[in-house]
């Protein structure tokens, strides 16, 4: 098996849609803790533990609203 994940793969590990892992991807983009891919071709390849990762330090939306938006 390959290290390497799919987009789609890697949305799935993180029990989210495709649409939600590139809204994801742009928003650590634009923060400036961009979440570390991998380009082979023109595909984007991710591994489970860089998504894992990253997925520590975001908090969720319902977290974030309760806190005032912090």
């Amino acid at each position: 098996m390959s290290r390497f994940l799919t987009a789609q793969g890697g949305a799935d590990h993180l029990s989210l849609s495709l649409k939600q892992l590139y809204a994801l991807l742009g928003r650590r983009r634009r923060a400036g803790r961009p979440i570390r891919t991998h380009r082979l071709g023109r595909m984007l390849r991710f591994t489970a533990d860089d998504l894992d990762a990253a997925m520590t330090v975001e908090q969720p939306r319902h977290l974030r609203v309760a806190n005032g938006g912090r």
